[in-house]
């Protein structure tokens, strides 16, 4: 659902990693993702030394089928589809 979207993960992986578009930052993502219901974590949280990247981690894990998967990631790409200015709208 997400497509070409800057997503990297592994068919195994029970999460997505999803680099942000220009324009949203990490935390704003993550705060809009896990108020929707979404289970996201910042890119710093997996950081070791550095700067984190605009990036957040999905979690895919406690979901039960393909179609609420579907379902869940629905939320991200309509957040991503919209302005971050806009994105309290989502709460």
């Amino acid at each position: 659902m997400l497509g070409n979207k800057g997503v990297t993960t592994d068919p195994a992986s029970f999460h997505i990693w999803l680099a942000l578009p220009e324009g949203w930052t990490r935390s704003a993502f993550a705060r809009q993702a896990r108020a929707a219901g979404i289970g996201t974590v910042a890119s710093d949280a997996f950081l070791a030394a550095g700067e984190a990247p605009e990036a957040v981690r999905i979690c895919l894990g406690g979901i039960a089928s393909r179609a609420e998967i579907a379902q869940s990631l629905e939320i991200p790409v309509h957040v991503l589809s919209h302005s971050p200015d806009l994105a309290s709208a989502y709460i």
